[in-house]
């Protein structure tokens, strides 16, 4: 489970298109600077004005309901910063949007949950904002580029990825998402230890945190509660799974709250199934059944979707047994 993707990033577009447009808006800006710079960059000038308009484009699309037609927006967008770039190719700040923008693009494509998106391109042009210039926005490049790699399912990038955020981060109390990204990734590519240490550092983040970091400390502890799991600890990973529970307020819906997403699309059936498995051993005796069928509904739908190689299918099997044993258990004599 992967937090705040790029699709939510259109959300945070909107503050900073405010501060990459400010000399439109009316804020003075040095006109001799713009000057020079124009001399020693023809086309600067309109670079800029092509990335102003593409900026309100994607501001435009954060506020789009439609799929079709925040695709289109997000379509703009990029033809701007491609001809802005034609101007100024290497300029940081244009990489940066440019990137960005084939980060965010997702266009329903004819067939069955199918999206077209473009996560090569943008990983490509983020790693050429890092040739070009370290140190610009590198800890959202390197977020950026873990949520990216992890799509194309290349493990040791978006490990190496995250641990670059984290190292120019301004505090690590800002972190804690970084932090259980790396972690999921890790799961992903069968460190299952050092998953667990990155989850328990992303808690303890996130626990810092205050009210604010609420739902990054619900979405840690399910993450760590699948870790634990898969590593044999059962009981330790349903006691972490009903913390989880309790900081999202009692239900399990922060694993499908926005800016979330699953790889492969399997996984979030073992975090609900853990979490309704929680709620099982807190509930009234009348309860637990219902939660029990809803936590052996999340095992089969899992171990329906998994993989030939899914290195934790059979585990899956075993854990629905158990729950079914344990369901009839409890239904026996009604």
């Amino acid at each position: 489970m992967t937090r705040l993707t790029l699709a939510l990033a259109l959300a945070l577009l909107m503050g900073t298109t405010a501060a990459a447009s400010e000399g439109e808006a009316g804020r003075p800006v040095d006109q001799t600077a713009d000057f020079w710079r124009e001399l020693r960059q023809p086309g600067h000038r309109r670079a800029q004005r092509l990335l102003g308009q593409g900026l309100r484009m994607l501001q435009a699309a954060s506020q789009e309901q439609r799929p079709f037609r925040r695709a289109a927006l997000v379509g703009n967008a990029l033809a701007r910063f491609t001809l802005a770039r034609v101007q100024v190719p290497d300029d940081p700040e244009l990489l940066f949007f440019h990137a960005r923008a084939l980060a965010l693009y997702e266009r329903p494509i004819p067939g069955p949950r199918r999206t077209e998106r473009r996560d090569e391109e943008a990983i490509a042009l983020y790693e050429r904002l890092r040739e070009v210039a370290p140190t610009h926005r590198a800890e959202e490049v390197g977020f950026e580029l873990g949520i990216l790699y992890t799509r194309v399912r290349d493990y040791p990038a978006a490990i190496a990825a995250y641990e670059r955020s984290i190292r120019f981060a301004l505090s690590e109390d800002q972190t804690p998402t970084s932090y259980s990204n790396m972690a999921e990734v890790r799961m992903m590519n069968g460190d299952l230890q050092g998953a667990v240490t990155d989850y328990r550092r992303g808690v303890e983040l996130a626990r810092g945190g205050g009210p604010l970091q609420g739902r990054s400390l619900a979405l840690s502890l399910f993450g760590l509660a699948v870790a634990l799991d898969r590593l044999g600890e059962h009981g330790g990973a349903v006691e972490r799974a009903g913390d989880a529970v309790s900081a999202g307020g009692g239900s399990i819906d922060v694993l499908r709250s926005e800016g979330v997403f699953y790889e492969p699309a399997s996984e979030i059936h073992w975090y609900e199934a853990l979490g309704h498995e929680s709620q099982a051993t807190l509930a009234d005796p009348g309860d637990v059944p219902r939660h029990l069928r809803r936590a052996a509904e999340s095992w089969r739908r899992y171990v329906a979707l998994a993989t030939d190689d899914d290195r934790f299918a059979a585990l899956a099997a075993e854990r629905l047994a158990a729950v079914e044993a344990r369901l009839e258990e409890t239904t026996e004599g009604r």
